[in-house]
């Protein structure tokens, strides 16, 4: 695939993710974040250009979903376990 498809692709997938209501963006990131460590790093890292790119979101919430989803993730792998 070509560099210009690529971008066409990504532009197209970025459009539809602003689409979203804001709240689904940040569930969405939230999920995202909290199952990938390195990715959560990288958000932290790029806020600035996430912003550019359009993205007005709370940030601050998105991690807090992060957060709370990496909390239920280890709560239930730890009790599963423990089974």
């Amino acid at each position: 695939m070509s560099n210009f498809r690529r971008a066409a692709a990504f532009s197209e997938e970025l459009d539809a993710f602003l689409s979203l209501p804001v709240h689904v963006q940040e569930r969405m990131l939230g999920q995202i974040l909290a199952r990938n460590e390195n990715a959560r790093e990288a958000f932290e890292e790029n806020v600035d250009i996430l912003k550019e790119v359009g993205l007005v979101l709370n940030f601050k919430r998105v991690l807090d979903i992060a957060d709370r989803t990496r909390a239920k993730i280890t709560f239930t792998i730890n009790r599963r376990d423990e089974i």
